[in-house]
């Protein structure tokens, strides 16, 4: 199913509105209502290891109130007549059809995207007008949505955090914007935005990671604090008399500020916590695998007999991929850790960042690892953390 027109341009878009301002993409003739139904997502938000929300919209007789899950029948039959909204994250870790989405926008780098949030509403439903400090795309599958852009917003926004939400106290709609099945709106980071739900609405949202500038730092210097030895400490520049024993000279300031930028100046340290924090996964990772079980599954996976033969490697659902180049290294960043390889193996890397959580991997890294030494490593390794796993096809449809 091909959610962007045929015409889409996607430099064009790139150029004039990513990161810049709001832009509707719309493709009525794409139909969207069939991906899932608001019963099916009421069934996944009372799942204990998926993350949702209710939010009841606040009317002339009742205020705001947000719920987080999980859910029981009981508190769905409970609603009453105040508009609601059904908020679940990650729901493409579950629903192979959903993970298609990432597909369409093959234009932006995969190791941005988040995940697919699926938002059910009833009619005049609405989460309130709020900004975020992502990007997203709000993709209309049933039912309509009008909504309202408006100016950038900061952390200096003044905000109403009363109800638990972060709801703007001052918007000013510039402009109005309606979505019919198959359109969509696509929002940069900061800007005002408002939804209101027409009748009952289904809004999938693809949002993009943006870690924040002092999450960078902190997270860069804490790698490259990990590479630094104790004996590494701060020694006078130029030592002299002192004007005075309590005062910090300026050259002390600037000798500390030249010793901590060329610490800075790490691009090994700074590629591995970038790669290792893009790829870390929302959800939890399963306990890491033993060495027994990862022998059993190198016996059957380089097995020989006809029931080995229908044995598959599959990722994860929710697995993150991506990889970077220096030179002949080959960093391989998979659900937050990092794997060393040459750059011999970029194709089959390459092929390992592209396949899809619904189709195994391919066959040619299981029969590059009967070969190859490191990539038998790697695949070790990733089945170590549950990354990959061994299966049979039928198993996973």
């Amino acid at each position: 199913m091909s959610l962007l027109p045929a015409n889409f341009d996607r430099q064009g878009f790139l150029e004039h509105y990513w990161q810049q301002r709001p832009c509707l993409i719309s493709n009525a003739n794409t139909h969207l209502a069939d991906w899932l139904s608001a019963d099916e997502l009421a069934g996944l938000a009372c799942e204990p290891d998926m993350e949702s929300r209710l939010i009841l919209t606040e009317t002339n007789t009742q205020p705001w109130q947000v719920k987080n899950g999980p859910f029981s029948e009981t508190d769905f039959l409970s609603l009453g007549e105040q508009p609601f909204n059904l908020l679940v994250q990650a729901v493409d870790h579950c629903i192979p059809t959903l993970r298609k989405i990432w597909a369409e926008f093959d234009f932006l780098p995969h190791w941005r995207i988040d995940d697919v949030m699926v938002n059910a509403s009833s009619d005049g439903a609405s989460v309130g007008a709020h900004f975020d400090y992502y990007d997203v795309f709000l993709i209309q599958g049933s039912g309509q949505k009008r909504w309202f852009t408006a100016g950038h917003c900061d952390s200096q926004t003044a905000l109403d955090t009363a109800s638990g939400l972060k709801l703007l106290k001052q918007f000013e709609a510039r402009h109005e914007w309606l979505l019919n099945p198959g359109d969509i709106l696509y929002v940069p980071a900061g800007i005002a935005h408002h939804g209101v739900a027409i009748g009952d609405s289904i809004t999938y949202s693809l949002g993009f990671r943006a870690p924040s500038h002092a999450d960078m730092i902190m997270g860069a210097a804490e790698q490259i604090a990990e590479q630094l030895s104790d004996e590494k400490r701060y020694r006078d520049f130029a030592p002299a008399l002192p004007v005075h024993p309590a005062e910090i000279p300026e050259n002390a300031i600037a000798s500390l500020q030249t010793v901590l930028s060329a610490l800075a100046n790490n691009p090994q340290a700074i590629r591995q916590w970038f790669g290792q924090n893009m790829t870390t996964p929302r959800d939890e990772i399963l306990d890491e695998t033993d060495d027994d079980e990862l022998n059993r599954i190198e016996a059957e996976l380089y097995g020989t007999s006809p029931d080995a033969q229908l044995l598959k490697l599959w990722r994860r659902p929710g697995a993150r991929f991506a990889y970077a180049i220096e030179g002949d290294s080959l960093f391989l960043f998979a659900d937050g850790n990092t794997l060393q390889l040459n750059s011999v193996h970029l194709s089959l890397v390459q092929s390992l960042c592209d396949s899809d959580w619904t189709e195994p991997v391919a066959d040619d890294w299981i029969e590059a690892s009967r070969h190859d030494l490191k990539i038998k490593q790697i695949t070790r390794s990733l089945c170590q953390t549950g990354t990959l796993y061994l299966d049979e096809p039928e198993c996973n449809q």
